[in-house]
């Protein structure tokens, strides 16, 4: 219908009670696209006031309808693919372009996630490095932890320390005595 939409979203409390986001009011939002990612369908709109797009877990909408206001929708068209292969489990951070440098035998996990347009560069015998547009986020640092030693991010430095600090953060957890 090209129109906007409005819901109440939602996340659940220990008590696996829903607690409304911005107290209870509803959202407003022009919907772009939905997507499926790790178990659930996302609704990506986009936001004009800040030129950019949002992301929203279906099964946290209630209360969904139409509204009268026609969608805005930004100039250039919606790439859904460069979108989610930016996300690490959908969840957001600030877009930044990062180098890392992986061991070879990675190198199609690599291609699964950024796609097998992204330029990798030889390091050696053993290892390549790339360039990519991640949104950073704890879960794209963890991404990172998840293959040890086999990936190292290069730059920008900002990126090097926040991995280093949750790193830090996470090893404290485990050095304390109880």
């Amino acid at each position: 219908a090209n129109k906007q939409i409005k819901f109440k979203y939602f996340s659940l409390d220990v008590n696996k009670q829903k607690v409304y986001r911005k107290n209870g009011d509803f959202y407003t939002e022009s919907p772009v696209s939905l997507t499926w990612d790790d178990e659930n369908y996302y609704l990506i709109t986009y936001k004009e006031k800040y030129g950019n797009y949002a992301h929203y877990r279906v099964d946290k909408m209630e209360m969904i309808s139409l509204t009268e206001d026609v969608r805005v929708l930004p100039q250039k068209e919606f790439d859904l693919s460069s979108y989610t292969k930016t996300m690490f489990q959908m969840y957001r951070g600030e877009e930044t372009q990062v180098s890392m440098e992986f061991t070879n035998d990675l190198v199609g996990v690599v291609f699964d996630r950024f796609g097998m347009d992204i330029p990798i560069i030889k390091k050696g015998d053993t290892h390549f490095v790339c360039h990519v547009k991640v949104s950073v986020s704890q879960q794209f640092l963890a991404w990172v932890v998840s293959f040890g030693d086999k990936v190292k991010i290069i730059s920008p430095q900002s990126v090097v320390e926040e991995l280093h600090n949750l790193v830090q953060c996470i090893k404290s957890i485990y050095d304390k005595k109880e």
